[in-house]
């Protein structure tokens, strides 16, 4: 069934949304009032190609500029591509003037009549893309903020400084007369040798004195008895080494992910938490493409999202993300009793959530501060 619409009635983020529930599969095709014009191919819900009227996002093109013409099938090269497919479809979320058409297809991979674009390897969620522009208009709002205190700063110190400099006293006690100088009179010069004014200097009387007030006597001193402070409940060490900037946690239990997230949060590392390993493929994609490389806390239950054939599990993923970074810090969180064969990789064991209390998960998320100090 085909589908038509306004921008202005129901936008690009709105529309996705849609589409992903349905888990439609067609093209959609996007007309801007300013004359772009965008089309996004889709699979059960998710993007598999976007192209624009204008050529921006040829292949051969992004991938000549990155420098990646002798090796275009690499998993850098797939980086690359997803993350201009990425900031393509973010800023046709910017469009809100225009219409849009969606034509059911049985393969917008094979069945296409608009420019051939990138044809992406593995789905890009709706979902992903509406928090990755929340995220983007989060540091704007913050950006325009900064920028507008820093402007209201400027502004304040311009009024508070001062007009001209203060006069030195020495030269304004130069121009003062002194007592035996004559000051020229305002009365005509036939007077002035009758009337002459001179300056009267006022001293002040000295002030009279007191006597001193009697000392008074200082109270006794009264000693305080304390009672003896509770004896706290010893803490786990701090785990030594310093946390990555980045790291992304990807665990089925939202519980974990939200205890590290806490446990391992500071000012100088930047914390993801994904239930979704595609999510979490995708953003670190992301940062591979901008030459950083994250540490990844990985569960032992995660599935890998391009492995058609699922059972698996997180190695072929880890095995993925070794392949986009070799030197990846890496940790695996394993179930209570599971045993996990991770050669040349950390392994922490989860608290149990049946019996585990607030001291478990607290030497829980030290074991995992400590795994990820040793890979350093």
């Amino acid at each position: 069934m085909s589908l038509a619409g306004n921008l202005s009635d129901l936008s690009l983020p709105e529309l996705l949304q849609v589409v992903a529930l349905s888990r439609k599969t067609g093209a959609l095709e996007i007309c801007s009032e300013q004359g772009g014009v965008a089309w996004l191919g889709l699979r059960d819900g998710g993007i598999v190609r976007v192209a624009l009227e204008d050529g921006d996002l040829d292949r051969d093109l992004i991938l000549k500029r990155a420098g990646m013409g002798d090796d275009p099938d690499s998993d850098v090269a797939e980086a690359t591509l997803w993350d201009a497919a990425v900031q393509a479809i973010l800023r046709i979320f910017e469009w809100t003037e225009g219409d849009f058409t969606f034509q059911p297809l049985d393969d917008p991979a094979v069945q296409w009549r608009g420019p051939k674009g990138i044809l992406l390897p593995s789905p890009l969620s709706p979902e992903f893309l509406a928090l990755e522009g929340a995220r983007l208009e989060d540091e704007n709002a913050s950006l325009a903020a900064s920028a507008r205190a820093r402007e209201a700063e400027a502004v304040a110190e311009e009024f508070a400084s001062p007009v001209g400099s203060p006069p030195d006293e020495s030269e304004a006690e130069s121009e003062l007369p002194t007592e035996t100088e004559a000051v020229p009179s305002p009365i005509s010069e036939d007077y002035e040798s009758t009337f002459t004014q001179r300056t009267a200097i006022f001293v002040a009387p000295p002030a009279p004195k007191h006597e001193a007030a009697p000392k008074l006597e200082a109270p006794p001193k009264v000693e305080a008895i304390s009672a003896p402070a509770p004896t706290p409940e010893p803490a786990p060490a701090k785990a030594p080494g310093r946390l990555p900037a980045v790291l992304i946690c990807v665990d089925a239990e939202l519980a974990i992910l939200e205890r590290l997230k806490r446990g391992l949060h500071s000012d100088t590392t930047h914390i993801h938490i994904f239930q979704s390993a595609t999510d979490a493929l995708q953003r670190f994609k992301q940062y591979i493409v901008r030459g950083e490389t994250p540490a990844l806390i990985v569960g032992s239950m995660i599935e890998d999202p391009l492995d058609a054939h699922q059972g698996l599990g997180w190695r072929r993923f880890a095995g993925r993300m070794l392949g986009l970074a070799p030197r990846l810090r890496l940790v695996v969180v394993a179930r209570s009793g599971e045993s996990v064969a991770a050669p040349g990789m950390a392994v922490v064991k989860r608290p149990d959530p049946k019996t585990a209390g607030e001291l478990d998960y607290q030497a829980f998320v030290v074991e995992v501060e400590r795994a990820l100090a040793a890979s350093a």
